[in-house]
């Protein structure tokens, strides 16, 4: 993370900025997913001027858009995410290019009835603010948002006219394999953008003020039922809340009418966070004490580090954090065992053993090593064929290592089976277990595409089930995800029967699929695995 800047807000403005690294205090970092709030605005203020109501099905205010069972997919089920669609349509970049994708794509689940985050939800309820009025949505963000909170430094829509009023934005230099401390970064592709789920641009002192326009319940923006609407009209889940040690974890999280909602310790706290490729920021406004923080960063959108610094900075200004200062090594990837005690499952130590494709035996030994007696400090280290090195965990529950038989895929363990899988292998203790094969292996390999924000993924075999393994990516999946036939050569991502992606493996030409169709956007067969 080469920098960025923190606010902490108060319903009067702004308390504090600070910036850090490479960082300014005038420069603009993308908010990403931050500007869905903004949006969600606009889309409350045109149903209090009667456009349309959070009933309106999406397909009456775009009617070329055929869904099928359109009519139930409305305004609130898209402000909810619960619409039922897929999460993005990264292939295009047109607004309408992106919608029209939905025509022909599958709806695994009723809308209202599942939560499951879309960015082509909000670009869908861009469309319709611009269709009910006749204007772009970025002059309407600038007009119903940005100028009401004073945010003037803020752009509705980003060209490469505007490029030098950013922040560059970083990525790791490889797309192939986890990102480990010391990995070599760059400048991360600049992308045009107008989408109603990523549009906004802003500087730290702007974005301190969206988030006080929050802490006052939307004065000047919404009328005071509406706001209330927005935070209690909750859909049927919300975002993940990164739970870091010495910070009270949240009972509740459900997506309203456009922003988190979460309960911590009995209060109502908004939250939502933003990913670009090369930016990641974060916003929270508790409305039981009136605080709020702001942070942006141009660190790559797969990392939720903005979230780490937003969440840690507000327990500190509200007293109600139990570790002693700022201190990011209690989030880093190799971070002290006796901080962490969740992060080492019983089973996790010991030794394993799998067998490969060609039939032979692997075995790697998982050991505890002591750095500092006298605090305590200790790391993970895996063993396999006499080299050694250190486990390093990630965000989630992947397991990185820089030891070279492991380099290119992280680890993931399973504490109630007792699994340590790596790609196509699984270990487990004492004997290793006979090796499944997949009904077809002309999936198997890597597949790449042009795409920054899904570049690559892998296909395994893991026990005769096959698993899609993406290294990193914004908008690529975290987890390994096993791979579900639901038709010939059709999978769906993920064993939840309510997912709606899809991957559709095309011709096969001497024994391999020669491409992968990943919800529209085509993945090419890698030469490099």
């Amino acid at each position: 993370m080469p920098g960025g800047a923190v606010a902490l807000v108060d319903r009067e403005g702004t308390r504090l900025v600070r910036t850090f690294g490479a960082a300014s205090r005038d420069e603009l970092f993308e908010l990403g997913s931050i500007s869905k709030v903004t949006t969600a605005l606009v889309v409350h203020r045109l149903i209090e001027d009667g456009a349309f109501s959070l009933d309106t099905a999406i397909t009456e205010i775009l009617p070329w858009l055929d869904l099928g069972d359109g009519a139930a997919i409305t305004i609130r089920r898209l402000l909810q995410h619960s619409g039922g669609i897929i999460t993005g349509a990264d292939a295009v970049q047109d607004q309408s290019a992106q919608a029209w994708s939905l025509r022909d794509r599958r709806r695994a689940t009723a809308p209202g009835e599942f939560f499951h985050y879309s960015n082509l939800g909000f670009i869908l309820l861009g469309l319709a603010a611009s269709r009910a009025t006749g204007r772009p949505l970025p002059e309407l963000v600038h007009e119903l948002v940005l100028e009401p909170l004073e945010m003037r430094g803020s752009l509705a829509r980003l060209t490469n006219d505007d490029r030098q009023k950013l922040a560059p934005g970083t990525a790791p230099r490889d797309d192939d394999r986890p990102w480990l401390p010391g990995d070599a970064m760059q400048q991360a592709p600049w992308l045009e953008v107008d989408g109603a789920d990523g549009n906004v641009a802003a500087p730290i002192d702007d974005l301190a003020r969206l988030v006080g326009g929050l802490l006052r319940r939307g004065a000047g923006v919404l009328r005071p039922e509406s706001f209330d609407r927005m935070i209690t009209d909750v859909g049927p889940g919300g975002e993940d809340v990164l739970a870091l040690e010495g910070v009270p974890h949240s009972e509740t999280s459900a997506y309203g009418l456009g922003v988190n909602v979460e309960r911590v310790g009995g209060r109502v706290v908004l939250s939502h966070g933003g990913g670009m490729v090369g930016y990641a920021s974060f916003a929270l406004a508790d409305l039981g004490t009136g605080r709020g923080v702001a942070v942006l960063t141009n660190a790559n959108g797969d990392s939720p580090i903005a979230e780490a610094i937003a969440r840690t900075a507000g327990a500190l200004w509200d007293g109600s954090a139990t570790v002693p200062c700022f201190d990011p090594s209690r989030w880093r990837t190799a971070g002290r065992l006796d901080d962490r005690p969740r992060r080492v499952p019983p089973g996790l130590v010991g030794d394993f053993r799998a067998t490969d494709a060609a039939g032979a035996t692997v075995a790697v030994s998982v050991r505890e090593v002591r750095d500092d007696a006298e605090t305590a400090s200790c790391r993970l280290v895996i063993s396999c064929e006499g080299l050694a090195a250190p486990l390093l965990w990630s965000w989630g529950g992947r397991i990185a290592t820089s030891h070279p038989r492991f380099r290119r895929v992280a680890f993931e363990f399973d504490p109630d089976s007792g699994r340590l899988a790596w790609g196509g292998l699984v270990f487990r203790p004492g004997t290793a277990p006979a090796r499944a094969v997949t009904a077809h292996p002309e999936y198997l390999g890597t597949y790449r595409s042009f795409s920054p924000w899904f570049p690559r993924f892998r296909v395994v075999d893991r026990e005769g089930q096959l698993v899609l393994i993406a290294p990193m990516g914004v908008e690529a999946f975290g987890e390994d995800t096993p791979l579900v036939e639901i038709g010939p050569g059709v999978y769906r991502c993920g064993a939840d029967p309510r997912l709606p992606e899809t991957l559709e493996f095309g011709p096969v030409v001497d024994g391999r699929a020669i491409w992968a169709d990943r919800d529209g956007c085509r993945h090419s067969r890698s030469f490099t695995d």
